[in-house]
């Protein structure tokens, strides 16, 4: 491969163990799209985002591990995806193979539990 860069895309790569992931592949010289996506909880027929999982915070993401990660030679960038979205999925497939860069890792750390009643809390 010459020298390229491998390419990773790792779902919930901005916080916990995906964060932890992301910084190593970065150290290892990796490429790695992180794709935090914007989830939605469904109480009784109203959608509330979740604050932690914007577009916003995905790139403020990329800047914070960029920053604590000075000194690799690897590359973070950020893609949203709506894991609760096929259409979104669809979306995100095809804006990547526009990019035309070859996948050498795809790490799903992140998902979505679909239900068709509201979570309970008791």
């Amino acid at each position: 491969e010459g020298g390229q860069r491998k390419v990773c895309i790792l779902t919930g790569g901005n916080a916990g163990l995906g964060l932890a992931l992301t910084k190593e592949l970065l150290k290892r010289g990796y490429h790695v799209i992180i794709s935090t996506h914007l989830a939605t909880i469904r109480f009784d027929l109203i959608d509330v985002p979740e604050a932690c999982r914007t577009e916003e915070k995905g790139k403020e993401a990329v800047a914070d591990i960029s920053k604590n990660t000075e000194g690799s030679n690897g590359q973070v960038e950020f893609m949203l995806m709506d894991l609760n979205s096929l259409k979104s999925v669809k979306d995100f497939s095809e804006a990547f193979k526009r990019k035309g860069l070859p996948l050498h890792v795809l790490i799903n750390n992140a998902g979505s539990i679909l239900t068709s009643s509201p979570p309970s809390f008791c």
